[in-house]
C-alpha cells in the first residue's frame, strides 16, 4: 500500500479514536479538558510529517535523488484528504448513530462556560442559540473535514520544503 494512502488512514483513525476517548471518559463535558480535543491537530502534524519524511527516503532508496516539492505536497494533499473523508464519515457516524446526545451535552458545557463567565440569562441563551445553528451531525463533520484539509496544506507545505531542503 502507498505510504502517503497508509497514513492518511494513520491519521483518519486517530483522530476517531480520539473523538471516543473524549466522549468515553466525559472529558468533553469538562471547561477546561474539552480543549484536549484540539490533540487532533498535533497528531496530523506528526502523522504527515512521519509519512512525507517516509515517501522521501522511500524515493531515494529507489535510487531516485528524492521527491520534488511538488511531489512531496501532492503526497501530503492525499494524506490529508484520506484523513479528511474518514474524519467526515466517522464524525457523522458518531453523533448521529453512536452518540447522538452529543450536541446536546456539548450545549450544557457551553452554557456551564457561559454562566461561569459572568454572562447574564438573556446573553447565554442568544449565544446558545447562535451556537446551535453549526451543531449539528453534517456540519460539524464538513468543518472536521475542511479543518483536516487547511491543517495538511500548511503542514504538507512546510514538512515539504524542509524534506526537500535536505536532499
Amino acid at each position: 500500500m502507498n505510504t502517503a494512502v497508509k497514513f492518511g488512514i494513520y491519521t483518519g483513525i486517530s483522530v476517531a479514536v480520539w473523538t471516543i476517548i473524549m466522549v468515553l471518559t466525559g472529558w468533553f463535558k469538562d471547561p477546561i479538558l474539552l480543549n484536549l480535543f484540539w490533540m487532533v491537530v498535533i497528531f496530523q502534524f506528526v502523522l504527515l510529517y512521519i509519512g512525507l519524511k517516509k515517501s522521501s527516503i522511500e524515493a531515494r532508496v529507489n535510487g531516485e535523488f528524492g521527491k520534488s516539492y511538488t511531489e512531496l505536497i501532492k503526497n501530503g494533499l492525499l494524506i490529508t484528504i484520506i484523513a479528511g473523508v474518514l474524519i467526515f464519515f466517522s464524525s457523522l457516524l458518531f453523533t448521529t448513530q453512536i452518540y447522538p446526545e452529543y450536541f446536546n451535552e456539548l450545549r450544557e458545557t457551553y452554557q456551564q462556560i457561559l454562566t461561569s463567565s459572568g454572562k447574564s440569562e438573556i446573553e447565554i441563551e442568544k449565544l446558545l442559540e447562535e451556537n446551535s445553528k453549526t451543531q449539528t451531525p453534517f456540519l460539524q463533520a464538513l468543518f472536521g473535514f475542511i479543518g483536516t484539509f487547511l491543517t495538511g496544506l500548511l503542514g504538507s507545505s512546510i514538512f515539504s520544503a524542509i524534506f526537500r531542503k535536505r536532499e
